[in-house]
């Protein structure tokens, strides 16, 4: 008698058990996504690296990424363009194509460009969701990355190991 009331208890603590798993899994708030980003898009742009603040103008479409420098002014200008697995410098009237990343690829732009390059096969789970903006985190080549949106427009992206940050200001 002693062993049956051992198992159903043992039962009863297992069936428990199995339901706040899945209720918790149900309800938790970090949820993997199938929300659709927009990852081709024209807009301007300010990027923040070791505190310094550059405007431009970022567009990425089909694959292919160009910045265009506005500020500060010692750099105005300066359009970086990566396309086809080789990136464009130019300066005024100076222009020249590199087979292999002048700008190491490890570093913040390039990261960006490969997280808006493959984009559809990164895992992200969303973190937060406010209503009007979406947070959502993952990972590429060892970095983590957060991606604000707001209606489907990625209004931020900020990669954690960098410290750095791009903010998307969409013309209307």
């Amino acid at each position: 008698m002693k062993k049956i009331k051992i198992i159903i208890f043992m039962l009863i603590i297992l069936l428990l058990g199995l339901g706040i798993f899945f209720v918790i899994k149900k309800f938790s708030f970090v949820k993997n996504t199938n929300t659709k980003l927009e990852t081709e898009f024209f807009s301007d742009a300010v990027i923040n690296i070791d505190k310094k603040n550059y405007e431009c103008e970022f567009s990425h479409f089909s694959g292919t990424t160009k910045i265009n420098l506005q500020k500060p002014e010692t750099v105005r200008g300066l359009i970086i363009e990566w396309s086809n697995g080789k990136q464009t410098v130019s300066f005024k009237d100076l222009k020249k194509e590199f087979e292999k990343n002048l700008i190491p690829t490890d570093s913040f732009l390039n990261l960006i460009v490969k997280i808006l390059d493959n984009f559809s096969t990164i895992a992200i789970n969303k973190i937060k969701n406010d209503g009007r903006r979406e947070v959502f985190l993952g990972k590429f080549d060892k970095h983590e990355f957060e991606i604000t949106a707001e209606k489907s427009k990625i209004i931020e992206i900020y990669i954690k190991s960098k410290d750095a940050k791009i903010s998307f200001e969409y013309k209307k």
